[in-house]
């Protein structure tokens, strides 16, 4: 593993004077994050680019963000952001018009000066009204808006931003006696959803979907879809899909990988059944320490996306004319006071 610091004075090799190193990403964010401590000697300066490699490969490229350090201490703890820190951190007003996805990240990225990598492709065409809104969370409705069954995440390969079909696997396997160091598993009712409610437009239920079984189970946990005027979606397809059962979830530590990455999936020896499934990466962390490299990884059966509905559908202008039958306002009393 080498760190390497970048600014205004070079680049310079810092790997021997850094402690516990430690890199992460997680699902729901596009923001990639390094933390390690350094010998107060060197010089870090908030601003300053950090870049991560492993193997010849680049792990990390971002800026220092947080700096602390304790008078007791020689060590000073650094946290690093990659460049998806500025979706998170920027918001702005955007009305879409006939557009698709993809072109809706050209543009946000031609604004902020964030340069584009790959971008899963996306024919189907949407008309959105985002005010104030979160880039990332622009970004995510867009897709979520495009697409049936496909499922996609953020990742930025050094500065450039890519938007990846979620769920590819990755080339090495986790075996017992091999690269498994450990495991746990986890069940959650945290998601479950076991009722959807359907309204129409005048919020009127039209329809309730359920899930008997798991209700007597562990009661009601209610969802909604509610339907626009004149709307014609597979309402009861889609509250089926809004049905969740127990969410299980295997966290396993093995030998590092730098093709470990949330976003991809993974296939595991489960190490209770000795089964071979694949698992889908809901979070990494990557850790040097001692000179060992390791993972932690949290593993879902499920491939899930960090689906978002933000903004707003684009007002029926032909509507909102037939429903208004005011006679138009006089205001040239108004203009010819301007004039004296």
């Amino acid at each position: 593993m080498e760190i390497y610091l970048i600014n205004n004075k070079g680049c310079i090799d810092i790997s021997n004077a850094t402690t516990t190193v430690t890199l992460s990403g997680e699902y729901r964010s596009c923001c990639r994050e390094l933390e390690f401590g350094i010998n107060k000697s060197i010089n870090v300066s908030i601003g300053d680019t950090i870049r991560l490699v492993e193997d010849k490969m680049s792990m990390f490229y971002g800026i220092v963000w947080n700096k602390s350090k304790n008078s007791n201490n020689e060590v000073v703890n650094i946290n690093c952001k990659d460049y998806g820190i500025y979706l998170k951190k920027n918001t702005h007003t955007y009305k879409f018009r006939n557009i698709t996805a993809p072109n809706i990240v050209r543009t946000i990225c031609n604004d902020f000066n964030i340069p584009v990598g790959t971008l899963a492709n996306s024919n189907t065409k949407i008309n959105r009204n985002f005010i104030n809104d979160n880039l990332y969370n622009i970004i995510m409705t867009a897709y979520t808006l495009t697409t049936k069954d496909n499922k996609f995440f953020c990742l930025f390969n050094e500065n450039k931003l890519n938007i990846l079909e979620k769920g590819n696997l990755v080339s090495n396997d986790i075996k017992q006696q091999s690269n498994l160091i450990g495991s746990s598993v986890s069940e959650s009712l945290d998601n479950v959803v076991n009722r959807v409610d359907i309204y129409n437009h005048k919020n009127e239920i039209i329809k309730i979907v359920k899930n008997d079984d798991s209700i007597r189970m562990y009661g009601i946990l209610n969802d909604y879809i509610k339907l626009c005027k004149n709307d014609k979606v597979d309402y009861n397809s889609k509250a089926i899909k809004k049905l969740k059962n127990v969410e299980k979830r295997i966290t396993v530590t093995n030998l590092g990988d730098v093709t470990f990455i949330t976003g991809y999936g993974v296939i595991v020896q489960e190490p209770i059944t000795g089964l071979y499934c694949t698992f889908f990466i809901d979070e990494d962390i990557h850790i040097w320490k001692n000179g060992l490299y390791t993972n932690k990884l949290v593993l879902n059966l499920k491939n899930i996306m960090d689906k978002m509905n933000d903004g707003s559908l684009v007002e029926n202008i032909t509507y909102r004319k037939n429903t208004s039958k005011k006679a138009k306002e006089d205001y040239s009393i108004y203009i010819n006071k301007l004039k004296e």
